[in-house]
């Protein structure tokens, strides 16, 4: 027969052994919870990329299209909706190149600069403009919302692909809009 403090010592064991095993079974699942939490991660990350290469496909596929000539009421068959046609790009001109101020307060007053760059194959002047309305400049819009902000644009030969191709990197065109912003707050 046991003594009373023989069975409490083995009472102790049997619950500090419970514990243990409870600690032990709870790492199982949150190990199991962390591996589903990842792997449910990584499938909407895997979607996404998907659906962005095919996006990406899309936006090659219509590239092609446009540099081999196909006039427009040919690409307009090709589209499913009128709603997902978008404007051909205007070209860009020499004169377009740079920063331009387009609204600018009293130099006392300004206490912000914005600038807006258009993206690659776009117009710095109509990248910003809807229904002739050149929200960086009209007065009821950007300049409005921050009053006291000087808005500028930056323009650059923006042609990576097709006949009119650009030759020059990323690189330098970033210093050449560096430039342009260091001499414009001088």
């Amino acid at each position: 027969m046991l003594s009373q403090t023989e069975r409490a010592k083995r009472k102790a064991q049997s619950e500090r052994d419970k514990k243990i095993q409870q600690r032990q079974a709870q790492s199982v699942r949150d190990k199991k919870e962390y591996q589903r939490k990842a792997q449910v991660e990584n499938h909407k990350k895997e979607q996404t990329r998907k659906a962005q290469s095919k996006r990406d496909k899309e936006l090659h596929r219509q590239h092609e299209q446009s540099t081999r000539g196909q006039d427009q009421s040919q690409q307009l068959k090709q589209q499913n909706s009128a709603s997902s046609i978008l404007p051909q790009p205007k070209s860009i001109h020499q004169n377009q190149f740079g920063l331009k101020v387009l609204s600018e307060p009293d130099r006392e007053e300004s206490n912000v600069d914005v600038v807006a760059v258009h993206g690659i194959g776009a117009n710095p002047d109509y990248t910003w403009t809807t229904s002739s309305v050149n929200w960086l400049q009209h007065c009821s819009m950007l300049p409005q919302a921050l009053p006291k902000a000087r808005i500028m644009r930056f323009g650059y030969a923006s042609q990576w692909f097709g006949e009119e191709t650009i030759r020059q990197s990323l690189s330098s065109i970033a210093n050449s809009f560096l430039s342009a912003l260091c001499e414009e707050r001088e």
